[in-house]
Formats: structure tokens, C-alpha cells, sequence
């Protein structure tokens, strides 16, 4: 409750580290934070959806990273565009890199990785928005 803010760009994030704590971001500020009695990281996803029919989104998002390390430093790097996503995917393993900036076609992942994804449920190619320094936020 209270999380998500109706009408307004923001950054959310997910975090979960080593030890099993699993914190709520927002705009790189801890939200609130859960203790989870799992110790193991989340391994072998092979698809994932953002949106769709059981969980569906009602705003927008601009910008979507999946990274593999907890990332210390996220209020420095939330509300920016990865340049350089390709020294990121070394550095601090960004698994998935979406700035959906393409005007059409399928997402293009830019962590340099290969992870590509299918839009669906989209409108004839008039639904991209063009570059925006915002980053994973609904609205």
C-alpha cells in the first residue's frame, strides 16, 4: 500500500540480496523491506512477462533492467539512460537492458545479451515513445 504513486513518472525497484532481504525501491529509496526465509537467488528463468492477462499494467514504462547483482549504487544510476549498457552487462551483471525506444517491432535488448522480447497486445506501431531519461516507472 502507498507504493505506487498514480499520475506521476517514478523508478521502482525490486532488490533482493545475498542473505534473502528483499527490499522495495522507490526513485532509489528504500520503501520497505521483507525478510525472505530463502537463501537462494532466482535461477534458470527462461521467460518472463511484464504485464499481460493475470497481472496486467495500467501505465507506462519507460526503461526495464533485469540485473543479476544487487546493485549498491542504484539511486545513482535509476533515473538515467545506460549509455554503455554493454560495460554494465560486465561489470555488474545486467542480465536485460529494455529502453524501448525502437518505433516498432519486437524490444530490443541493449545489455548486448541477446534477450529480446515480443510486444503483444500493442497497437500498429504508433505505440513507442521516443527517448525519455525516465526508467522502469509506471504511471
Amino acid at each position: 500500500s502507498g507504493y505506487f504513486i498514480s499520475n506521476e513518472w517514478n523508478h521502482y525497484a525490486i532488490q533482493r540480496n545475498a542473505s534473502g532481504q528483499i527490499r522495495l525501491m522507490r526513485n532509489g529509496v528504500a520503501f520497505r523491506t521483507y525478510t525472505s526465509n530463502s537463501t537462494n537467488p532466482i535461477t534458470g528463468i527462461k521467460k518472463f512477462d511484464i504485464g499481460g492477462a493475470d497481472a496486467p499494467i495500467k501505465g507506462n514504462i519507460d526503461e526495464f533492467r533485469f540485473w543479476a547483482k544487487y546493485i549498491t549504487n542504484i539511486k545513482n544510476i535509476c533515473n538515467q539512460h545506460l549509455d554503455n549498457p554493454e560495460s554494465y552487462a560486465e561489470s555488474n551483471n545486467l542480465l536485460a537492458y529494455y529502453d524501448f525506444n525502437q518505433s516498432g517491432g519486437d524490444v530490443i535488448d541493449r545489455s548486448g545479451n541477446g534477450n529480446h522480447g515480443v510486444r503483444s497486445g500493442f497497437g500498429p506501431d504508433g505505440d513507442a515513445w521516443g527517448l525519455s531519461k525516465g526508467v522502469f516507472s509506471l504511471r
